[in-house]
């Protein structure tokens, strides 16, 4: 996984890594990596588009951020 990540990278592409499930996914990727670009069931299942609007302002509103 870390050399098709890193070949990404290296052809100046952007990488999103799809299909993280765990804590332990997030971390090994994390660590490997600056600032990956994830998806997956660890933040969140499928969403449909007004879903996915929701579930953003949800954050903000979590986290004191201002839109």
């Amino acid at each position: 996984m870390k050399a098709i990540i890193s070949l990404g990278h290296s052809l100046k592409l952007k990488v999103v890594i799809e299909g993280v499930e765990t804590e332990d996914q997030m971390n090994f990727l994390s660590k490997n990596f600056d600032n990956p670009i994830i998806q997956g069931y660890y933040y969140s299942k499928p969403l449909h588009a007004v879903e996915v609007v929701d579930w953003i302002n949800t954050l903000e509103t979590q986290s004191g951020a201002v839109s």
